[in-house]
């Protein structure tokens, strides 16, 4: 199985690969129509839609102008995944479900990307296994679900590796274009891909100075051509926003708020080397990624036996196979050197890791240990699908183990993240396999409802909006996607800081400046005195409640503006 086959059964393995994606898909549309419909977005997810419905509306008013001002004005956060979303709201109708088909389709992009890549290598059956795995990774299946960054950003960077292999050593100029013009997309899909640029380097670098037919010069020339595609296509984005996504992302992975996100270890600590073992299988969870692991460690020891360390590392040296461990070892590397682990960060190279698992075990010269190796992938695989299916009440919840004093690694995890979100702001919540609650489905709606009650008021929409701390599911993100889907206007909208007595909070509604204000109690059952001071700083700095609102959970919202002045 792990050997290819007769090159006649490549069709048939083409052919099964695109069925399993097309039932891939299905299953994927199927659990969205049974759990998200009409579920509140998640935190970030509901900022990221804010920002594809404000595309829409800039290519509704002003067309190509429009469209184009709004992508270039986004900052920090990447701009390509919410602008491929204009598409399928144009189809479909603006809402917070129509922009997952931009995961959808990503999600199939990484199934032939990889497909393709480990067909250098192993084609046929093999490769196809590698295109499952890729897919099947249950961290893949969350992010597919959701509207996050990971799975185009993976899609992009796979296809990357691919050009640059298909490249045969930058001898080729289109491959070598196409290399640059996704690593340039990956670059726009996801900002914190920036860290992966150096193994992108090194792996160009290696393919195009080895010995080849074709002159080194001409070679060079392509891989210079390949690099300027690549800044011409970030340039779009990142030429106005260079400066705002540095500071966030040395901030966020090396700054102050970097420990908040992750561990923080130092270097002299074993730990600190293994800690990203422990999000990777978390990301793969434990069975698959015991089963990578095993066609990585049994595969790598029957190459370098068969070699001897020196030759099979200078062998590698001089293969395309130094490009998926390139950007797997990179990678590795650049997550560890942050105290962010973030969320999804490894699936940009889990493809890559995939085509290495399977590449590895087809050199075990055992037939039989092969064979299992390939069966304890499609084993794995299986299972992970089954959780994520969330069909099957025993395993649609979660089951972890300690491994030393690394993060606890899930056996299974069935979870998902706006259940996740919402039990985490303290609402009670059914398991993982069953749909959120009706009262949890008017979230949407309610956010909705703020923006329209925000837009009404002397006929304009205010450009700034102070939303009180961690008031559960009435966060800043939520009431930006109410903005937009209500009145489909932006503004700025802030969150007051987390603690403070009055006196602090009028410091700072006296600096920022905000045009209006929502304020809510906090989650039931918590303490309501940063509410209680918020609101009388408003009321002392000429604000009134000009509208009130009772969310889904019965918490009384209220909105204010400034007071009209006295005639």
């Amino acid at each position: 199985m792990l050997r290819g086959g007769d090159p006649r059964s490549w069709g048939r393995a083409a052919q099964v690969l695109a069925a399993y994606l097309a039932v891939l898909v299905a299953g994927h549309m199927l659990w969205l129509a049974r759990f998200r419909a009409s579920a509140p977005p998640e935190y970030d997810e509901a900022g990221y839609i804010a920002i594809a419905l404000r595309d829409l509306h800039g290519w509704q008013r002003d067309g190509l102008t429009g469209l184009w001002r709004a992508y270039a004005d986004q900052v920090p956060e990447a701009p390509l995944v919410p602008l491929a979303g204009v598409v399928p709201m144009l189809v479909g109708g603006a809402g917070v479900t129509a922009v997952l088909a931009v995961q959808l389709v990503s999600l199939v992009l990484v199934g032939v990307f990889t497909y393709r890549l480990a067909c250098r290598w192993r084609p046929g059956w093999p490769a196809a296994l590698a295109a499952v795995v890729a897919t099947a990774v249950p961290a893949m299946a969350d992010f597919t679900r959701t509207f996050h960054f990971a799975v185009p950003a993976a899609a992009c960077m796979t296809g990357a590796a691919l050009a640059m292999v298909a490249s045969r050593g930058f001898t080729r100029r289109g491959p070598a274009v196409w290399c640059g013009v996704l690593v340039g997309l990956m670059l726009l899909s996801r900002t914190m891909t920036v860290a992966y640029l150096p193994g992108l380097a090194v792996a160009a670098l290696a393919v195009a100075l080895r010995p080849a037919n074709a002159p080194r010069r001409a070679r060079l020339v392509n891989l210079g051509v390949a690099a300027m595609a690549a800044v011409m296509v970030a340039a779009t984005w990142y030429a106005r926003a260079w400066h705002a996504v540095r500071d966030y992302l040395l901030d966020a992975g090396y700054g102050a708020d970097a420990s908040s996100y992750g561990h923080a270890l130092a270097p002299t600590d074993p730990a600190y080397w293994l800690y990203q073992l422990a999000v990777v299988a978390n990301d793969l969870q434990l069975p698959l990624a015991v089963a990578v692991a095993a066609c990585l460690l049994v595969g790598g020891a029957a190459w370098l036996h068969s070699r001897g360390v020196r030759a099979g590392v200078r062998t590698l040296w001089r293969t395309d196979a130094v490009v998926p461990v390139a950007l797997v070892a990179e990678g590795y590397m650049a997550l560890t050197s942050s105290h962010n682990v973030g969320t999804g960060f490894t699936l940009a190279w889990v493809p890559c890791l995939a085509v290495l698992a399977v590449v590895a075990a087809g050199h075990v010269r055992t037939r039989a240990a092969s064979r299992g190796l390939s069966a304890a992938l499609v084993a794995a695989v299986a299972f992970a699908l089954m959780v994520k299916s969330d069909a099957l009440p025993v395993v649609s919840g979660t089951r972890t183990v300690q491994l030393g004093g690394l993060p606890s690694v899930a056996v299974y995890d069935g979870d998902w993240l706006q259940r996740a979100d919402m039990a985490g702001d303290g609402y009670a919540v059914p398991p993982a396999h069953r749909p959120l609650p009706a009262p949890h489905h008017r979230w949407t709606a309610f956010f909705t409802e703020i923006g329209d009650r925000l837009a009404s008021p002397r006929g304009g929409t205010p450009t700034r909006v102070l939303v009180i701390s961690d008031a559960g599911p009435l966060t800043t993100t939520r009431v930006s996607l109410g903005l937009q889907l209500s009145a489909g206007a932006y503004a700025e909208v802030m969150r007051a800081p987390a603690e403070g007595d009055e006196a602090a909070y009028r410091e700072f509604i006296v600096a920022r400046r905000p045009g209006a204000a929502v304020t809510a109690a906090l989650v039931p059952g918590r303490d309501t005195s940063a509410q209680r001071a918020l609101e009388a700083a408003l009321a002392a700095e000429g604000f009134a409640v000009h509208d009130a609102l009772r969310a889904p959970d019965g918490r009384p919202v209220r909105l204010w503006t400034p007071r009209a002045p006295t005639p």
